[in-house]
């Protein structure tokens, strides 16, 4: 399952990407053989108060991946803390995490205001939305990536501007679960982070960038009736820049002498590219992940012409049809 979803963003032209929730050895074992760059997080959820760090499972495993996988490669592979979201959790989980995470230099992976019920309902039960319960339990003075960000309020974008913390924008995920539309205009009108994420194939059915890209660019034109709202250029820094930034990687996301070598090649012959009045237009607009001709990631090519180079996409494709869905759904 692994090696499918990194084929998918190694021919979509994905460099880097950040995971949260199990199997995060596996995950970080394949993503290093692959060649490609990964922040990873094992998610974090507790019903109970009877929360200890030190013994708790997935805490447990949270310290043992820091121990094997941080800075992994020269810094290819990060470990990033986790809490899961408000909703799955409680604040003894959100104090530990974030001195966790504090005393180890990192960053916190987490859910926030992704649905207009989750968030009403931490309101009811605690007089505060989550990214200020998260706020009062030190959880913000640490770098936080916060996807989806859909019901946030004023407060909370301040917050979060002033902080330092990233949005994650999922807008094709949001749109199918009917979460709603994050806040991007007043995001950006803050000067928030605001990076682009999938939210995984289990919400959204894809790893293509480029759809993400498009539609970020689009919705919220048609939100604030202003053709000239999320530029082209602004959707792409989303993609690439400010993702490096959410990640922690300030080496990346540019083509810039001393950074990583991260480059996305596109076939810009295409019907659908041709002809080309404007490149960022096209990219935004018109172009879509399986343009995608060539991967390089740190200089190295790991996928060129419809070949993966680091990894065996026939048996990864064998053992999801004859093993995972015969084992996983039943499925001959």
């Amino acid at each position: 399952c692994t090696d499918i979803g990194l084929a998918e963003m190694m021919a979509s032209g994905i460099s880097s990407f950040s995971d949260m929730y199990m199997f995060c050895d596996t995950i970080a074992e394949h993503t290093e053989a692959a060649g490609l760059k990964m922040n990873i997080a094992r998610g974090l959820t507790c019903f109970s108060d009877e929360f200890d760090f030190k013994t708790y499972p997935s805490a447990v495993e949270t310290s043992e991946l820091l121990g094997r996988w941080n800075g992994a490669d020269g810094g290819r592979i990060l470990v990033d803390a986790c809490i899961h979201g408000e909703y799955t959790s409680n604040e003894k989980v959100w104090r530990s995490v974030a001195e966790f995470a504090a005393e180890n230099s990192l960053g916190i992976h987490l859910h926030l205001s992704e649905t207009k019920s989750e968030h009403e309902q931490c309101i009811q039960k605690y007089g505060r939305t989550p990214a200020r319960v998260f706020a009062d339990c030190g959880v913000f003075d640490v770098p936080v990536n916060a996807a989806h960000c859909v019901w946030v309020s004023g407060d909370d974008i301040r917050l979060m501007a002033e902080s330092g913390a990233t949005a994650v924008h999922n807008p094709v995920s949001n749109m199918k679960l009917a979460s709603g539309i994050a806040p991007v205009p007043e995001l950006k009108r803050a000067g928030v982070n605001i990076a682009l994420g999938t939210d995984g194939v289990s919400s959204n059915n894809s790893h293509d960038m480029f759809e993400e890209i498009k539609l970020a660019a689009l919705i919220h034109k048609a939100t604030t009736f202003d053709p000239k709202m999320i530029t082209a250029f602004e959707a792409i820094e989303m993609a690439t820049v400010n993702g490096a930034r959410a990640q922690r990687r300030e080496d990346s996301g540019r083509l810039r002498e001393g950074f990583d070598a991260d480059i996305a090649v596109l076939d810009f012959d295409r019907p659908h590219l041709t002809p080309c009045h404007d490149v960022m237009s096209n990219l935004v607009f018109s172009a879509r992940g399986s343009d995608v001709v060539m991967n390089m990631v740190r200089g190295e090519i790991i996928y060129k012409d419809g070949e993966f180079l680091t990894l065996d996409i026939e048996r990864a494709k064998y053992e999801m049809e004859r093993y995972v869905l015969p084992t996983v759904c039943g499925v001959k």
